[in-house]
């Protein structure tokens, strides 16, 4: 299918750009290339507008070039992607509920024995309700370990690039690793997903309030959750300290190789299939969470749900647990909660009376049975 070419006129950095002739997949087309689709001045004035659905083997945004632009509206399904390789002031740009998929992403950076001004940097952004990039491989963000510093002359300085995911996006990626001095920032309401293992130490990650990180791997190098975020994790290797809100990934477990500390203002999330391990000391405060039902679990009374499995000492007590559930005839006894880490299904004080004294005290034989 023959892709239209719109004309638009731009100014970047100081730099009069004359009319440049950008390629665009207006909404409704298709357009398949079984090659590399390169976006630089030489091949379509720097400009990719995706408003369809273009199909390509690989994609560079940048080919030692000056502000490079892909914005995808619509969707994009690629082998390989890199974007800023040998260039400057690349960006690209998924947005307004666009879909962008790849095997593997590059975004680099680069070095300056001038100024490393802002609108140098090659960036990737994810925005927009329904917006997603989704990496079936490796992200990689790199930039150039560069010795100079401000008001150093004459030695290469480092123009970081970074990776930005705004309210309402998801970036989701295999695995990821950022070198030297780029970094990942996860805004207000953007959500950011690892499917294996994830060193925050080791990689420049920033977590803003309303955000949310989820790890299906091993959590490694991140020490504390931080108040309005919220992390999703089935396994934290090191301590942890819940200022915001921990939660699961819809395993039957979240284990914590460590000590686990529940502030005042932090949430504990659970669900009933979920029990949490912790190898080593636990503080409690805050607020549990647990959703006791789902599609496959039917609780009757007296039922024993283990929600804690507790290596080392237990001190403090949750301010508020809020143990949800839909049914209409269960209610939950979490009076032992913080000794044996597991609450009870008992009917609700209007089931018992309708159930008589005989009722009542089968109830208590069978809520006596279940603690043992």
């Amino acid at each position: 299918m023959a892709v239209k070419l719109h004309i638009l006129f731009c100014t970047v950095f100081a730099v009069a750009f004359q009319a440049v002739a950008a390629l665009v997949i207006p909404e409704g087309d298709v357009y398949n290339d079984p090659d590399y689709m390169i976006i630089s001045e030489a091949e379509n004035g720097n400009q990719l507008s995706v408003g369809g659905t273009l199909n390509v083997n690989g994609l560079l945004v940048g080919n030692n070039s000056y502000f490079s632009e892909a914005e995808v509206e619509g969707e994009v399904n690629a082998g390989s992607v890199y974007v800023g390789g040998g260039s400057r002031g690349c960006k690209l740009l998924v947005k307004n509920g666009g879909v962008m998929r790849a095997d593997s992403l590059r975004l680099y950076g680069d070095a300056t024995t001038g100024i490393p001004y802002s609108e140098l940097r090659n960036s990737i952004s994810v925005t927009g309700s329904g917006s997603l990039l989704d990496i079936s491989g490796h992200l990689n963000i790199w930039s150039p370990d560069a010795p100079g510093e401000v008001g150093q002359y004459g030695i290469p300085r480092e123009i970081p690039a970074y990776l930005q995911v705004g309210s309402g996006a998801e970036v989701s990626v295999d695995t990821v690793s950022v070198e030297n001095g780029s970094w990942i920032a996860v805004r207000e309401g953007g959500r950011f997903t690892v499917r294996s293992d994830l060193d925050v130490s080791e990689e420049r990650m920033s977590l803003m309030i309303g955000s949310t990180l989820t790890v299906e791997g091993h959590l490694r190098g991140l020490t504390s959750i931080e108040k309005g975020r919220r992390v999703n994790a089935s396994s934290v290797l090191g301590n942890m300290n819940v200022r915001g809100l921990l939660s699961g990934t819809g395993t039957d477990h979240i284990s914590v190789e460590g000590d686990l500390s529940i502030s005042e203002d932090g949430t504990l999330e659970l669900s009933a299939r979920e029990t949490l391990h912790v190898s080593g000391d636990v503080q409690l405060g805050g607020v549990l969470t647990v959703l006791m039902d789902d599609d496959a679990t039917v609780h009757e009374f007296g039922d024993r749900v283990q929600l804690f499995e507790i290596g080392g000492n237990v001190s403090g007590s949750f301010k508020r647990v809020d143990l949800i559930s839909s049914g209409t005839s269960l209610q939950w006894d979490a009076s032992e909660l913080s000794a044996t880490g597991a609450v009870y299904a008992i009917p609700e004080p209007s089931t018992i009376a309708l159930m008589g004294l005989a009722g009542a005290m089968l109830f208590s034989v069978r809520k006596h049975t279940a603690h043992h």
